[in-house]
């Protein structure tokens, strides 16, 4: 280890499960790797997204054996502790981590991933940030999530920014325009009612009911019982939904292929990694006005919607749906958009990941 210029000690959830969080862990770590960055990862995923006993046992097994380790961890100097913060409870053991590094006097980056305690001041988070002090940096998902966080908790520390976008490479092939019409909506997210599975069978629901023959795919792990109890019973009612599970690599790059429309009523989000693959595959994308998507899916409608009222989304999806039924001119410019946008953003992200690196000159 004391030969080892700069090491970086993540802790925090790495696949499987396969969720947002877990996903960018991996990609920050191996990102930290290429620039001969020694990574120590702590994995504190619990096993599962199912939050029953065994889940929060299994929790509360990792975080204390993270926090062991962090006590017990010897070579300081030349190391930084990197966190993804959680939404919820979980910065309670990020702040014992954050505690453990300021006595060792290890250097501290905090990445966040949620607009939960930006939406609405948390207690847990105003302690988290007060004890990490101000020297720690902070990564935000766009410019607009950073000056929200300065602004509602008062923070002096140093900001950068980092889009998810910069884990994903530009498309290798060009863009050929074999879809010819919106045949079938594409659902993929762990799948509960606060990401809108409920709004999407509704919505599937509705188009049928005006006659449009309309699939929908729908892949993803469920959080809980009950959410699979709904979605098996719309399985059994209606034929034109398919459940696939989650999928992963070729079969997850095979449901894009698949897609034609990809919908995500989500009530909480930050930067889905989903729409970044959706608009990168050229498929437009309806959302909500949550966390970073505006900034994702811009205010060009061709690209897809934003729609800022839960209540409205229904119908402000049919509309823009419908649309392109009556004119498949208007369908084909909505592919090319989606991917221009996605072109778009990747480029204007390229300085992103050298800015994080920096920080470890």
């Amino acid at each position: 280890m004391k030969n080892i210029k700069k090491s970086c000690i993540v802790i925090g959830p790495f696949p499987s499960p396969v969720t947002g969080l877990s996903i960018v862990n991996q990609f920050i770590a191996q990102k930290m790797n290429d620039y001969k960055i020694n990574v120590i990862k702590y994995d504190t995923s619990p096993g599962s997204i199912n939050r029953n006993r065994s889940y929060y046992f299994k929790k509360f097994k990792v975080v204390f054996g993270a926090t062991l380790f962090l006590i017990k961890y010897k070579e300081s100097k030349n190391t930084k502790l990197y966190l993804s913060v959680s939404g919820r409870h979980g910065k309670l053991s990020e702040l014992i981590y954050v505690v453990i590094a300021r006595i060792k006097k290890i250097p501290i980056i905090l990445h966040h991933h949620s607009f939960l305690y930006i939406y609405k001041i948390q207690i847990s988070a105003k302690l988290l940030f007060w004890s990490s002090g101000n020297k720690t940096h902070h990564i935000s998902l766009s410019d607009k999530m950073g000056t929200l966080l300065k602004n509602k908790y008062s923070l002096k520390n140093k900001f950068i920014t980092i889009s998810n976008i910069v884990f994903y490479d530009l498309p290798q092939k060009p863009y050929k325009g074999s879809k010819m019409r919106i045949e079938t909506l594409g659902f993929l997210s762990n799948i509960s009612f606060e990401k809108g599975i409920d709004t999407f069978i509704n919505l599937i629901e509705s188009l049928h009911k005006l006659g449009i023959k309309i699939s929908a795919k729908i892949v993803g792990p469920f959080e809980d019982g009950i959410s699979k109890k709904y979605l098996i019973g719309k399985l059994k009612t209606n034929k034109r939904i398919k459940y696939s599970g989650p999928l992963y690599g070729k079969d997850k790059k095979q449901f894009y292929k698949e897609v034609d429309l990809f919908v995500l009523p989500t009530k909480n989000e930050a930067e889905p990694l989903v729409i970044y693959e959706s608009l990168m595959n050229s498929i437009p994308v309806l959302s909500t006005e949550v966390g970073c998507i505006p900034e994702q899916i811009g205010n060009k409608i061709n690209v897809g919607l934003i729609i800022k009222h839960k209540e409205k989304f229904i119908e402000e999806s049919m509309d823009w749906i419908l649309q392109r039924e009556k004119s498949l001119l208007l369908y084909k410019e909505s592919q090319l958009a989606a991917l221009n946008r996605f072109i778009f953003l990747k480029h204007n992200s390229k300085n992103q990941l050298k800015k994080f690196i920096s920080l470890f000159d």
